[in-house]
């Protein structure tokens, strides 16, 4: 119904609901990119990608290589801190088994903790993907059968550099109406039937 639009629906922003589209700013939406996502494309293997092993977020799932199909499993945010974060799951990110960075050390998914190095990283210009806490160390593909990720000495060979290949951008939505509030999940739950209401912008993922 091309006639109809997302309105909020009064003054006390609880809830968001169709109506006519008049033309009024409580009808309007600006879309603003806030996350701009990636792919992690193997130099050695150009079809193959950075994944998340069956796309499941539990802490100590590895992290794999595998054939690259646009997955959420396969995107990233590389943050202005050197997190790697999940597509699937903003507060989960790239962590190093232990935490340690000797040699041959799995890389996995964890919960992002703050202020923590081992799971800061370094995306250098050659593509190479370095921890911050030991710069002679890189994120390398394991073996030939692709069945995990982990640490080894950089020595300039494809299976050690990755391509930052960008994929999406996400967005919030903020009201024309009321600029500083936001399109948002209540409580940042997805549980099916959950309402979406208009609340102060602030950066969330449920915005």
């Amino acid at each position: 119904d091309n006639g109809k639009c997302i309105d909020i629906q009064n003054a006390n922003f609880q809830g968001i609901h169709l109506w006519e589209c008049n033309g009024t700013n409580d009808k309007i939406w600006r879309a603003i990119p806030v996350v701009s996502l990636i792919e992690l494309r193997s130099e050695e293997f150009p079809t193959k990608c950075f994944d998340l092993s069956s796309a499941n977020t539990a802490n100590g799932n590895v992290i794999h290589l595998w054939e690259c199909n646009g997955t959420p499993a396969q995107h990233w945010l590389i943050d202005s801190e050197g997190y790697i974060r999940s597509a699937l799951d903003l507060n989960k990110c790239v962590d190093p088994r232990g935490p340690s960075t000797e040699l041959g050390t799995q890389i996995q998914i964890w919960d992002c903790v703050d202020n923590y190095q081992y799971q800061q990283w370094s995306y250098q210009s050659d593509g190479t993907i370095r921890p911050v806490l030991d710069n002679e160390k890189c994120i390398d593909i394991k073996n030939a059968d692709f069945q995990g990720i982990h640490l080894w000495e950089c020595n300039g060979t494809n299976d050690k550099k990755w391509r930052a290949v960008p994929v999406v951008s996400l967005v919030e939505l903020r009201s024309e109406e009321f600029p500083t509030k936001c399109f948002d999940l209540s409580s940042a739950n997805t549980a099916n039937g959950n309402v979406i209401h208009l609340w102060e912008c602030n950066g969330t993922p449920a915005q």
